[in-house]
C-alpha cells in the first residue's frame, strides 16, 4: 500500500506513507517524507538526513534523531529512567602542592539546561585528557539538583599540584 505522492509500495506486505516515500522490502513499512525501507521486516520513520522523531512531544529537537518526552526503558531487562543529562565543564581547582593521599571536595554548579528534576541519580564525572594524571576522582554527588560535588585525590606517591580541569559529568536520574 502506497499513500501520497511518488510513493512506492513494492515489497510484500509493506507500506509507504508520505511524499516520495518507498517500501521495498517484504514486511516494510516507511513513513514520511523521503522514508525509504530495503530491509525486511523494518519500520523507518522519515529520511535519514533530516529527520526528528518525538514521542511525547509534538516539537522534537532538531539537534537529535529522537527526542523522548517523560520515562523511557531501554533494552528488555532495562529499568524506568527519566532523564540521561550530559555536560562538560571547566571548574576552578586549586591545589597546589598537595601531598599524597591529600583530597579536595570542590563544588560545580549545573547548568541551567541540564539540571535534573531530582537528586536520585547515579553521576559520573570523567576527567579530560589534560587533567593531571596523578590525581583522581573518588566520587561525586548531587549535593542539590544545581549543584555537583566531587572530591579530588592525589593519588600519586609524591607530592602534586592541580589547578585546572576540564570534565565531562553523566547524570543519569530515574
Amino acid at each position: 500500500m502506497a499513500i501520497g505522492s511518488d510513493s512506492a509500495s513494492s515489497g510484500q506486505n509493506s507500506i509507504a506513507l508520505g511524499i516520495n516515500s518507498n517500501a521495498s522490502a517484504q514486511n516494510s513499512v516507511a513513513i514520511g517524507y523521503n522514508a525509504k525501507t530495503s530491509q525486511s521486516n523494518a519500520i523507518v520513520l522519515g529520511d535519514t538526513n533530516s529527520a526528528n522523531v518525538g514521542i511525547g512531544t509534538s516539537t522534537p529537537n532538531t539537534n537529535t534523531k529522537l527526542d523522548v518526552s517523560g520515562n523511557y526503558k531501554l533494552g528488555e531487562n532495562g529499568s524506568i529512567q527519566k532523564n540521561l543529562i550530559s555536560f562538560d565543564v571547566y571548574p576552578s581547582i586549586s591545589m597546589g602542592n598537595t601531598v599524597p593521599g591529600a583530597s579536595q571536595i570542590i563544588q560545580i554548579t549545573i547548568p541551567s539546561t541540564a539540571r535534573p528534576s531530582t537528586t536520585k541519580a547515579t553521576v559520573v564525572v570523567t576527567p579530560a585528557n589534560n587533567f593531571n594524571d596523578d590525581f583522581s576522582i573518588s566520587w561525586a554527588k548531587l549535593s542539590n539538583t544545581s549543584t555537583l560535588r566531587v572530591k579530588i585525590v592525589n593519588s600519586s606517591l609524591s607530592t602534586a599540584s592541580v589547578y585546572s580541569g576540564h570534565f565531562y559529568v553523566t547524570i543519569q536520574e530515574f
